[in-house]
């Protein structure tokens, strides 16, 4: 994949997630291509005492050729050469928890082995609904965010109740906060 063009955007990196896998450490590192408006996925692994790649960090944005993988779904990538410094991210799309779900649809419909699909949605407020968190969109549509999510409290702080975008990882059922987006502001969960 060296040798293979890639696409060369301003890549936002929106979120990372870390879990253990059987005995492997499991990275997916979420990015967002700032003019193509779409979303890529470096995926990487470690073994018992190995480390991941952190370079890029959460939060920032940084010009750079991606190469994806072949697939229905051009989702997983890899970075080939960054092309400029690490900056700060300009602000993030946002889309209703209708228009997200229906780009995670067509994908599923591509590639029905599909896990996880980022979603970017925006404006969300939290809210509970039976002692479970939730987001709202402007539409008044809700999406539930996953039972083990557990900073919950803590965005509700931070947003100070107020619309914010939030971008997760979506399973078809719960959303995962990955990150959340107040102004100009990226916080992060999850990051490992």
């Amino acid at each position: 994949m060296r040798g293979t063009t890639g696409v060369v955007d301003r890549w936002t990196v929106i979120g990372r997630r870390v879990e253990q896998e059987d005995r492997l450490t499991v990275q997916r590192t979420w990015l967002w291509a700032e003019r193509l408006g779409r979303p890529a996925l470096l995926l990487d692994f470690a073994v018992p005492g190995g480390t991941l790649e952190r370079a890029l960090t959460p939060g920032l944005s940084v010009e750079a050729e991606l190469v994806f993988y072949p697939g229905a779904v051009r989702l997983r990538g890899l970075l080939k050469e960054r092309r400029g410094p690490f900056e700060n991210p300009a602000h993030l799309p946002g889309f209703t928890i209708r228009d997200a779900t229906a780009g995670y649809a067509d994908a599923l419909g591509r590639n029905p082995w599909l896990e996880r699909w980022p979603l970017l949605i925006a404006p969300v407020t939290l809210t509970v609904i039976e002692q479970r968190w939730y987001v709202q969109d402007a539409d008044g549509r809700v999406m539930r965010l996953a039972p083990h999510f557990s900073a919950g409290w803590r965005l509700l702080a931070i947003g100070g109740g107020q619309p914010f975008t939030l971008i997760g990882e979506w399973d078809g059922i719960y959303l995962m906060p990955l990150s959340a987006q107040f102004g100009e502001r990226l916080i992060t969960f999850g990051a490992g």
